[in-house]
């Protein structure tokens, strides 16, 4: 699959080109240009991950249920907004880009945009691929993923340009393991992954007092 756009933005004086995240019909996040890759058939896929990696970092909220090879997840805690997420300052921005990662994750455990289309632009074009791509995921394949989704960390805030309102962030971007099921067993048509790494770039802007998503693309050197 092609990525999504090519582009060169600048900050801090120097020149990156920057791809924007290709998106597999499979509804993953790929750093690159090549997707992780929808199959056709369920032959060949690899197991699921360790229980190492699939343990969470954090206590798990009463009543939350992670998804499994044979049941959705259930009973997922909504996203809550950190003190400070809307300060105008590099704690804020940083904060808010962890909180939208939450509002990732919860899309790609449910199934539901809302929370996520609530903190990023409307013309945020890799948002939207975002989106599209669960739809894909949760309603034409009646599928969902056994994951601990994404965690980003944030290294390097820097404004764009001359606009103030608008700031880019760079974050280092752990995508976790991903295995696909149907109430029938594996999935068919959607392609498990492995744990990857990359970096990418997110554009944030400032709309009526409270930080928003308006863009994400990968970094390439």
């Amino acid at each position: 699959m092609a990525p999504l756009n090519a582009k060169r933005l600048t900050h801090s004086g120097a020149r990156r080109r920057v791809v924007a995240p290709a998106w597999s019909a499979c509804g993953a996040l790929v750093a690159g240009l090549v997707p992780s890759g929808c199959s056709t058939g369920g032959a060949g896929q690899p197991p699921p991950p360790s229980a190492t990696l699939s343990a969470s970092a954090t206590p798990e909220p009463a009543g939350f249920q992670p998804a499994t090879p044979t049941s959705r997840a259930k009973n997922v805690p909504m996203p809550k907004k950190p003190a400070g997420v809307d300060d105008n300052s590099e704690k804020g921005r940083k904060l808010f880009l962890q909180y939208w990662a939450a509002t990732y994750n919860y899309m790609q455990q449910t199934g539901d945009p809302e929370p996520l289309q609530k903190v990023s632009t409307r013309e945020c074009y890799a948002c939207q691929q975002y989106i599209d791509a669960n739809k894909w995921t949760f309603k034409t394949y009646n599928t969902w993923r056994v994951s601990r989704g994404i965690a980003l960390d944030p290294v390097h805030v820097a404004p764009m340009g001359k606009s103030h309102g608008q700031w880019f962030i760079n974050a280092s971007v752990i995508d976790h393991a991903s295995r696909f099921y149907t109430p029938e067993g594996v999935s068919e048509h959607l392609t498990s992954y492995d744990t990857r790494l990359f970096r990418m770039q997110f554009t944030l802007e400032r709309h009526g007092g409270h930080w928003l998503l308006a863009e994400a693309s990968t970094l390439h050197p």
